[in-house]
Parts: structure tokens; C-alpha cells; sequence
């Protein structure tokens, strides 16, 4: 298959495949095995359905049995393949390639790795979580700038990739069909595409708000939990007249009444008894006022009680009560469910450290219906830090944290995937 000055080639017994240029030869190394491989069994044989000059369908059999329908398609600079396995249920799909020398990308996931280059002499398995620390923004993107080529896929579920001198390979364990993007050309035109591809599936570009990259500050570092109205206030003013414009100011916790959380929308505790003039005071000092928010909900009813007497930093919390509004949103279908279909409840070991629902922002409706309740507490924007571990769930964040964003909220997002869901990503 040609597209421009690139060529896809596609062994027919062994489903191999590589990449090449018409004045530099082989650009991406083909496997030494195969090309495609099912539920963790090569593709032995290969029969082509239909041939076009930019498309291609093939059926591929494994040496285990295991048979799949597969859609090629080379142009403009984009190639996409399309595994539909005939067998039912979750199916482990793989396409591999050889190595290449230089590799990047990947998100947290890469970002945690001791080198900056990806292809190593070992082989490495990124996989693609939410962990609710260190690994909570996603991307299966890797570049390879030395070969002009790039890959990435965007299926929900399980998914990782796998990365060496010999080998680049990508992975997905879900139902139905799997479907992989790849990119040839300068890396000027890679980016340009991935982002065409990338927006094309509803993963928004937030246009950057001039206001968060001024000097901006965090009260965690100072006040950790027991953030308070005059305490803040007593530490901006001190930053503005020592000469520090500070622009943006983000109260992260403890904000909420008491047993409260983040999203006990608008019900502000006794440490910030007057919201209104503090915001206020904000404003008559040109600063924003920014709030820690998570995507959790506790579940009506309660108290709920923390199983654990530990806490993190100076926390100080006997229990949380339950938030009717989760009983709205389950009503409403905006959870995030299990297989079964059925709520799932996820204990963040930082906070809060009881069981908790949360918004699935790929459900029809969740976006608004979060937005419309973080807007009670009427402030100029927020920093999302939920801290849940979710293991392969990581697409549930975008839609709900940019609608804020869209809306004119200013919005630092900590969790997502393949973009920011904000104008700046923590």
C-alpha cells in the first residue's frame, strides 16, 4: 500500500508488516514472527477479501485457531488498522513491529520511566492506568522522531505498550473491535495529524487561558488540609506586597462543611464562613480564586466511617456524610459502573477515605450534570486532583473537567487522556 513517499507492506502468510520510504528504505522494522497476534498466538496465514489502492481487507488466521476480520487503510499520511476478532468476548489483540532506536511519549507512563528514551535495551511494559498517584494522564502516543513514525490507539480498556531496542508493540485486552493509528512523515505533519485523529474522536484542544501562566499559588504546601479565608488572605497579601503579582490562587481543601467533600457543591465549612467576600477580596486584588476538585461522590445516607485511623498530611476527619446527589446521578445513569452494570465504589487512600461513586464523563449527560453542580460553588475555576485508583478506567475524566473549562472556568486538570482537559495540565 502507497501513500505519498511511504510504503506499507503486508506479508500475506505471517501478517508481518513494515514501513518504508521510496528514497530511504525500511523506516519501521517488521517482527521477526508476525505482524498481528491474537489472544497471544501469531497470525499464521492471511487471505485478501478485497484490495484497493488505499485499502485493504484481509482475514487472519491464528496458529491457534483464532480468526479475525482486518480493515487497512494508508492515506494522507495516517494508516489505521482494524482488528474485529470472530470470537466473543474480551480478546487480547496485538501488533507488533521491530525496534527502533528512539521512542517517546506515553504519558505517566513513560513520564516515570529513568530515561527519556523509551527504547531500551530491555524491554519495558507501559501499562496505560489511572493509579490515582503518580500515573492519572494517559497516552498510548509514541514517537519515534528518528524514523519519522509515530502509533496510538484510543480503545477503552485494558491496554499497554510494549517497548525495546528489537521491539514496539501495542496491545489492547477488550470486546469488539480494536482499532490502532499510526503516522509517517516529518514530525511537524505526525503532530498534525495525531491531533486531526485525536479531535476527530472528541478529545478537545482547550485554547490556553493567558491567566494561568501568570504567577499563580497552591495552599497545600502551607496550609496542607486547614486551609481558612483570613489565613490566605494573610499569605496573598504578604506575596503582594513583597512584590509578587500572584494572578491565580487555589484553596485545594478544606473549603467544604465538616464531613463534607469536594463535591458537597456550594456547602462552604466554618473556616470560610463568608465565600462571598472572600471572593470578592480576591477579585479587588486581581487574583482568581481556584478550587481543589474531585470527580468522587460519596453515597447517600451515611455517616461513613474511614476503616483506617490513618490520615494523610494534617487531615483531620471522624466521618463523611452522604451526598444525596449521588442518588441523582445513578438515577440518571452517570456512574461509572462494572461489568454487571452496577455502580462501582473505589476507597481513595488519600481522600476521601471511604467508598465513593464516580462520574463516568463518556455517559450522555454527566458533563453538564457535573458542571451545572460544581457551578454552586461559584468560583473563578478549579485544580481536579481526584485520587482514585482505577487501573485501566482512565477516559472517564475529559468530557466533564473540559466542559468547565468551555464554560469560562479556569481549569488546571490532573487527570485524563491524550489531552488536557484544561487549559493547563498539572
Amino acid at each position: 500500500m502507497k501513500d505519498g513517499d511511504y510504503e506499507l507492506y503486508v506479508h500475506t502468510v505471517n501478517f508481518r508488516m513494515h514501513f518504508a520510504g521510496k528514497q530511504v528504505g525500511i523506516v519501521v522494522p517488521g517482527d521477526t514472527v508476525s505482524g498481528l497476534f491474537i489472544n497471544e498466538e501469531p497470525v499464521a496465514n492471511t487471505v485478501v477479501i478485497e484490495k484497493r489502492e488505499d485499502k485493504v481487507l484481509l482475514s487472519a488466521t491464528t496458529s491457534g485457531g483464532d480468526r479475525a476480520k482486518v480493515k487497512i487503510a494508508f492515506e494522507n499520511g495516517i494508516s489505521t488498522i482494524i482488528v474485529e476478532p470472530e470470537k466473543q468476548g474480551k480478546n487480547k489483540v496485538s501488533l507488533r513491529f521491530g525496534g527502533m532506536p528512539v521512542a517517546h511519549g506515553l504519558g505517566d507512563a513513560g513520564g516515570w520511566n529513568k530515561t527519556f528514551d523509551l527504547a531500551e535495551a530491555e524491554e519495558n511494559t507501559f501499562e496505560i492506568v489511572n493509579d490515582g498517584g503518580g500515573k492519572r494522564w494517559s497516552s498510548t502516543f509514541t514517537i519515534f522522531p528518528k524514523n519519522n513514525f509515530a502509533g496510538v490507539f484510543f480503545d477503552r480498556g485494558k491496554k499497554n505498550v510494549v517497548l525495546s531496542e528489537n521491539t514496539y508493540q501495542l496491545n489492547t485486552e477488550i470486546e469488539g473491535k480494536s482499532t490502532f493509528y499510526f503516522f509517517t512523515g516529518e514530525p511537524k505533519e505526525i503532530y498534525a495529524n495525531y491531533k486531526k485523529v485525536r479531535n476527530e474522536l472528541g478529545y478537545e484542544d482547550m485554547k490556553p487561558k493567558p491567566r494561568l501562566f501568570e504567577l499563580g499559588w497552591e495552599s497545600w504546601d502551607a496550609l496542607g488540609w486547614n486551609t481558612n479565608q483570613e489565613t490566605v488572605k494573610d499569605i496573598l497579601a504578604k506575596f503582594h506586597a513583597e512584590g509578587y503579582p500572584i494572578r491565580w490562587a487555589v484553596t485545594g481543601s478544606g473549603f467544604w462543611d465538616e464531613g463534607g467533600t469536594t463535591t458537597s457543591f456550594g456547602r462552604f465549612g466554618s473556616k470560610f464562613p463568608n465565600p462571598e467576600d472572600f471572593k470578592n477580596w480576591m477579585h479587588q486584588n486581581d487574583i482568581y480564586w481556584m478550587i481543589g476538585l474531585h470527580t468522587n461522590l460519596v453515597p447517600s445516607g451515611g455517616p461513613y466511617y474511614p476503616i483506617t485511623d490513618k490520615r494523610d498530611k494534617n487531615l483531620k476527619v471522624r466521618s463523611f456524610y452522604g451526598n444525596d446527589l449521588s442518588d441523582e446521578a445513578l438515577t440518571q445513569n452517570l456512574l461509572l459502573t462494572d461489568a454487571e452494570n452496577q455502580p462501582r465504589k473505589i476507597t481513595s487512600t488519600i481522600f476521601p477515605i471511604v467508598p465513593c461513586y464516580l462520574i463516568d464523563g463518556n455517559k450522555p449527560g454527566a458533563a453538564f450534570w457535573f458542571h451545572k453542580n460544581y457551578s454552586k460553588w461559584k468560583v473563578d475555576g478549579i485544580k481536579e486532583d481526584t485520587m482514585m485508583d482505577l487501573e485501566d478506567e482512565t477516559s472517564i475524566f475529559n468530557m466533564p473537567i473540559a466542559k468547565i473549562a468551555t464554560e469560562g472556568g479556569h481549569v488546571m486538570a490532573r487527570c485524563g487522556e491524550f489531552s488536557s482537559p484544561g487549559p493547563c495540565c498539572e
